[in-house]
This record gives structure tokens, C-alpha cells and sequence, in this order.
């Protein structure tokens, strides 16, 4: 009872192998305790999955029975469970974020890198696309280009793969390179992650991004969460997976594509906040807010600054104080 809602904003949140149905169980304890009290319980921008077993599907059904609002990010996640009331879906929110324009930095190429130390499945892969990302790297230095790797998850060792493939340059060739970390400062990341030209995605949020920034992309997919976002809005018209990476020697500067770049899916992605942003409206309306403007000599302006602030839904009362002018 101490706080007034309870607002869980994921992204692979549901994966039966990161803490199976004991972890969902627990979390449907406390969205069942919210529910007796009153105290709504939102998901945003989250997707299902991967799973194994209808015991844990049907267990993560169960909690979104007693949750305010679910809002999936992929239509596949959805379409599991469309049929529970709180259940919606709309776009990743982070589509609806404003990007500072930024310009391109001429012969760059970012590459957001991946590591393999919690994809098991992914093993088999794993040198050969080390082997490939450093063919790639040493093959565009060769033709004028920086490169920079971007390390978006330090925890799941992003940093590692960074600086493997770094020390497989020579000492000329890592003058070329540049290594950009994620630190907790987001601002400084996304204005280098910005400026880059061509950007190769292998992160779910880095593919996200680079439409955002409109670079030109190469996108290898890990993961049905990455290939679904892209099915769902079309936001390129090609793309690769991981187990095509055995076919590769390097990835060819024609091999980048544009992104289909549509303002539509941003205004669909603010809708991931719709439901949290009402129940934030009405705790404001709630309050009863009251305006009130000190006034002296001021009737040429009032009414114009009295209309001003009646168009602000807000506000529930305007007191002018005139100060005996």
C-alpha cells in the first residue's frame, strides 16, 4: 500500500529458461495482491518467450489474468494471448523515442555485437561469427572506412566479443577502431551510435535504433523477437539469421539496405504508455489543480492569459488575484 501502481517496463521478460514458472508464480503472487488492494499492475512493451513447456505458457496466462495491462511488442506474443481483456499489443516503445538529429559521420561503419555465454543453442555459431565480424572489420579499414563496436550489454558480455574482435587487428588496423560501451550514460551512447552510417544489428534494440537514425543496415538476427518486429511493420525488406553465418566470409558494403522509415508505427509505439498515461491523468485530475495568477494593472492581458490556461484539461479551477489594481 505504499505506492500507488505497479509498472514493469521489459522486453524479454518472459523466457522459460530465465527463471521458469517459480519466477512467473511469484510475479503473479504480487499482481494478485495489487488486484485485492487496488493498485493496478501494468506490462509495457514486453514479448513471450522463447518456451518450452504449455505448464509455463499457461502459468504466465494466469498472471496476465490478474494484471491492468499487458502490452506486447510483437504480434506473434500477442496472438498467444488475445483472448485475456488486458491483454494489447503495439510497436516496441522505444520506436516512439526522439532521437536528436544528428549527422552522419562519412565512412563509418557500427557494428553492435553479440555474445554467446547465455544462447547455448547458438554455440555451434559462435567462431565462425567472430570469424566473419573480424573479416568484416579488417576488410572496411581496408576500403577507408571506421569502424566502431558497440557493446550494448556489458552483463551478458557484449564488452568480451567487443574486445576479442579487437585484438585480432593489427596495430594499424585498431587505429580504425573505436570501441563505444554502454555505461549507463545513454545520451553519450545514442550520440555515437547516431552519427554512424552504416550500422551491421545483431542487438534486438540496436536494429530499433538504426531505424530510428535511418542508417543503412545489415541485420543478423539471433532471435524470433528481432524477426518478428520486422515482419510485423516492415521496417526492412531483408534480413539474415545467424544460422546463415557458415555461408559468410565477411559482410559486403552492398549487402547494408535502407530502412522503410513510416511516422505511423511511432505514434502506434506511444501507445504501449496508453494505459498507465490515463491512469497518470486521472490521479492528476484527482488532485484539483487551481491556477492562480497575481494581477496588477493587467486588464488589457488578463482574459487573454485566463484563456490561455483554460486550455490546459488539467486545470480545475483559475483564481485571479488582483492585487487591488
Amino acid at each position: 500500500t505504499d505506492f500507488d501502481a505497479f509498472v514493469y517496463i521489459g522486453g524479454s521478460i518472459f523466457m522459460e529458461h530465465a527463471g521458469g514458472i517459480e519466477r512467473i508464480q511469484k510475479l503473479k503472487d504480487l499482481a494478485i495482491r495489487c488486484k485485492n488492494l487496488g493498485i493496478p499492475f501494468y506490462y509495457i512493451s514486453s514479448n513471450f518467450g522463447p518456451y518450452e513447456t504449455e505448464n509455463y505458457k499457461d502459468t504466465v496466462t494466469e498472471l496476465f489474468e490478474h494484471v491492468s495491462d499487458v502490452c506486447l511488442r510483437d504480434k506473434a506474443s500477442y496472438e498467444l494471448f488475445d483472448n485475456i481483456e488486458s491483454v494489447r499489443y503495439a510497436p516496441d516503445a522505444i520506436l516512439s523515442y526522439k532521437l536528436e538529429e544528428t549527422k552522419k559521420e562519412s565512412k563509418t561503419i557500427g557494428i553492435s555485437v553479440l555474445n554467446f555465454k547465455y544462447r547455448d543453442k547458438l554455440k555451434n555459431y559462435e567462431q565462425k561469427y567472430y570469424e566473419v565480424l573480424i573479416n568484416s572489420v579488417k576488410s572496411y579499414i581496408k576500403n577507408g572506412y571506421k569502424v566502431k563496436l558497440f557493446s550494448f550489454c556489458q552483463y551478458e558480455g557484449d564488452k568480451e566479443t567487443a574486445d576479442l574482435i579487437f585484438s585480432k587487428l593489427s596495430i594499424t588496423e585498431k587505429r580504425f577502431v573505436e570501441l563505444v560501451t554502454y555505461n549507463g550514460n545513454i545520451k553519450e551512447f545514442l550520440k555515437k551510435y547516431s552519427k554512424v552510417e552504416y550500422m551491421i544489428c545483431s542487438r534486438f534494440h540496436s536494429l530499433i535504433l538504426s531505424y530510428l537514425t535511418k542508417q543503412k543496415l545489415y541485420v543478423l538476427s539471433y532471435s524470433n523477437k528481432i524477426t518478428n518486429v520486422i515482419n510485423d511493420l516492415k521496417l526492412i525488406d531483408t534480413y539474415h539469421t545467424i544460422d546463415e553465418v557458415p555461408k559468410l566470409d565477411f559482410i559486403k558494403l552492398e549487402d547494408f539496405i535502407d530502412v522503410n522509415f513510416n511516422t505511423t508505427i511511432t505514434k502506434k509505439s506511444a501507445t504501449q504508455f496508453e494505459a498507465l498515461d490515463n491512469f497518470l491523468l486521472n490521479i492528476i485530475m484527482d488532485e484539483n489543480i487551481t491556477v492562480i495568477i497575481p494581477a496588477r494593472n493587467e486588464e488589457k492581458t488578463i482574459q487573454k492569459v485566463i484563456r490561455l490556461v483554460q486550455k490546459n484539461t488539467l486545470v480545475n479551477q483559475i483564481i485571479v488575484v488582483d492585487n487591488n489594481s
